[in-house]
């Protein structure tokens, strides 16, 4: 009985990863764009804080909230991405004298 022949490798599966070299998946790259996106939107939130001379204390402290939010969206989104692409392992190791 012949056995079913393999599927033909897809162009990304091809691709040779050199050492030290990252990978990123359709979503990583989504979320990528995603944080860029925020970080733009924020940008542009400050450009425009206080310029209008109509804005009160109300306003300038919303729209600074509004940052605040956005920005600290995009943090745990980096961080999770980071975690994912290129995690931190951490090795403790007490000295002899570390007892003490």
């Amino acid at each position: 009985m012949a056995r079913p022949k393999k599927a033909a490798a897809t162009a990304a599966e091809q691709r040779v990863v050199k050492k030290g070299e990252v990978v990123l998946n359709e979503q990583q790259i989504q979320e990528l764009r995603d944080i860029l996106e925020g970080l733009s939107e924020s940008r542009r939130l400050s450009d425009d804080l206080g310029t209008d001379r109509g804005d009160d204390m109300k306003e300038i402290g919303f729209t600074i909230g509004k940052i605040y939010s956005t920005l600290d969206r995009i943090e745990d989104k980096l961080d999770d991405l980071l975690d994912a692409v290129a995690p931190i392992s951490y090795d403790f190791e007490l000295d002899e004298d570390d007892d003490n």
